[in-house]
């Protein structure tokens, strides 16, 4: 693999195929990955990230909202 392949990543306040707000875009690489600083509401509870790989297929992983900093792992 290409040590320069983008990756797409969209972070959303709820599941996107119900039509949730975008929070965050961005890109990563296998070198570099994608950072985001968002703030939400006490009543988001879970956001979702969406990753769209160079060859245009979709991961979504769903992810739990706390006071403390979130790292989510999904791959290039």
């Amino acid at each position: 693999m290409d040590r320069y392949t983008f990756s797409d990543s969209d972070i959303y306040g709820g599941d996107p195929a119900i039509g949730a707000n975008l929070l965050a875009k961005g890109s990563a690489t296998t070198i570099a990955s994608f950072k985001s600083t968002i703030y939400t509401s006490n009543q988001i509870s879970q956001v979702y990230i969406v990753k769209t790989s160079p060859d245009n297929s979709k991961t979504m992983q769903k992810v739990q909202v706390s006071a403390a900093d979130i790292t989510a792992s999904i791959g290039i």
